[in-house]
């Protein structure tokens, strides 16, 4: 089953509007158990409420989550905001979270992610199947992390 894309609307605004890649969440569901969301292009305020509404139905329908941020070119505090909600409740819940960044994806957003401290909370897979076995596992923190609210 091909991921089924759910938005094609355009990205608003921002500098680099000639250029940007229109915004796109394909959802992958084909494998049991598992929901994976491939964030496509720039995404911002205009994606957030949709890119909310598919963890919160992964969640739901108790799917591991991976979300893949190869094809993404831009993430803003909107997007990472979602993201950091649905990790949690995955925490809470007890279902695996993970990212998919191969190494050489977007400079930007890896940098954008280091900068906000997201790559030492998040379990990140540079390889799908890697990223899939660990979801599906409950994996969704990265090895040796300690909560420190203690949850």
């Amino acid at each position: 089953m091909e991921p089924q894309p759910t938005s094609s609307a355009p990205a608003s605004g921002g500098v680099h509007a000639s250029t940007a890649t229109a915004p796109e969440i394909r959802i992958d569901r084909s494998r049991p158990g598992l929901a994976v969301l491939e964030l496509v292009g720039e995404h911002d305020l205009s994606t957030a409420p949709e890119l909310r509404s598919e963890l919160r139905d992964a969640a739901l329908e108790r799917r591991a989550v991976v979300v893949a941020l190869s094809p993404t070119t831009f993430l803003d505090s909107s997007i990472l905001g979602a993201i950091v909600g649905a990790l949690r409740r995955s925490r809470e819940t007890g279902l695996g979270f993970a990212f998919l960044l191969p190494e050489g994806s977007t400079p930007s957003v890896h940098k954008t992610l280091e900068l906000t401290g997201l790559l030492s909370v998040f379990p990140v897979f540079g390889d799908a199947d890697d990223a899939a076995r660990a979801a599906l596992s409950g994996v969704n923190a990265p090895s040796g992390w300690a909560d420190p609210d203690g949850a």
